[in-house]
């Protein structure tokens, strides 16, 4: 939808010239499938006249990010004129630019990108010590009923302690308030797999609906694992991911539902292992990049749309995720 604004033709400093205001220019910008129509005096100059449309609401982007184009040309001299680069009443504008938040975004989606492909070259390699030749991720029509669970489990080979690692994925793969959501719900998962600690902007993922779950188990200085619970509830939400792709709120009922049948499971007293603190489920956060569906990344859900929230209840996350130390447990 094509929405046209006015703006109204002004003197851009106190020195104008009353010819300057005589020779007053109404042409078109098009930003976004916005067009706005401008007026300004024939005598501004390209920089000048980026730096009010950083000001119109409906660009608001740094001058510095902003590129003009013009019947096919760009990158005008930052001090020619409007008449000086042809710009007349009627000539319509074309603007382009991305914000510093919308590339950095961007950046962080590309980098969520870059290691999940890194996770997939890594999972067609056979670790030594782990797995073998029968240890692979399988497609979900080689599944039997009794094999609704993680078929396989890759920690990452680099570090010396991979076997605390590979424990602590075994240990979500063998919990029994896990094992009940999968039978239940006749999931299974390719592969278990632990996401480097180097990709910071997501604690998880769910690459096309199951075929890999990847979660995050160390703190970000390496000095040891997340807490079980806070790993775990990473794993509820990428699971949430078997059946919406989208954080809408199919998404978010779903995981609720999860989390409470994790609680309505240890409460019956039906454990692993050692008495641990009572889980206590929040309201499931930003954790990943959304699901991987089709060969085709969705990123961020809705995308930009509500961005800030998101990633401020990421940031959360992280800074009472890092907070953990010591073993799992």
């Amino acid at each position: 939808m094509v929405v046209t604004m006015q703006t109204a033709g002004a003197e851009l400093d106190g020195n104008d010239s009353a010819t300057d205001r005589n020779d007053l220019v109404t042409f078109s910008v098009s930003f976004r499938k916005v067009m706005l129509s401008v007026t300004l005096p024939g005598a501004t100059t390209v920089s000048e006249m980026k730096a009010h449309l950083s000001n119109l609401p409906e660009i608001a982007i740094p001058p510095t990010a902003l590129k003009l184009t013009l019947r096919g040309k760009a990158n005008f001299p930052a001090d020619a004129t409007l008449r000086d680069v042809g710009v007349t009443s009627g000539t319509k504008i074309l603007v382009l630019g991305s914000s510093q938040q919308e590339v950095d975004y961007v950046k962080r989606k590309d980098e969520a990108v870059k290691w999940q492909l890194e996770d997939q070259k890594r999972l067609k390699r056979a670790p030594p010590g782990f797995g073998g030749s029968e240890s692979r991720v399988r497609s979900l029509s080689d599944q039997t009923a009794d094999e609704y669970t993680f078929l396989d489990i890759r920690p990452l080979d680099e570090f010396t302690d991979k076997s605390k690692a590979y424990d602590v994925l075994c240990k979500l793969r063998d919990d029994p308030a896990i094992k009940n959501i999968m039978t239940t719900r006749k999931w299974s998962v390719g592969a278990l797999i632990e996401l480097h600690p180097r990709q910071r902007t997501i604690l998880g993922y769910n690459q096309n609906k199951g075929q890999i779950i990847a979660l995050r188990l160390r703190t970000d200085d390496l000095d040891g694992f997340r807490y079980y619970d806070d790993v775990r509830r990473v794993l509820l939400h990428e699971l949430s991911h078997m059946v919406w792709s989208e954080h809408d709120e199919r998404f978010h009922s779903l995981n609720r539902e999860l989390n409470a049948d994790v609680v309505k499971h240890e409460k019956s007293g039906r454990t692993i292992g050692p008495k641990v603190r009572r889980y206590e489920p929040r309201e499931e956060e930003l954790v990943d990049s959304g699901g991987f569906v089709g060969g085709t990344f969705v990123l961020g859900g809705r995308g930009l749309d509500g961005r800030d929230r998101r990633e401020a209840a990421a940031e959360a996350a992280l800074r009472r995720l890092n907070g953990a130390q010591g073993g799992s447990r």
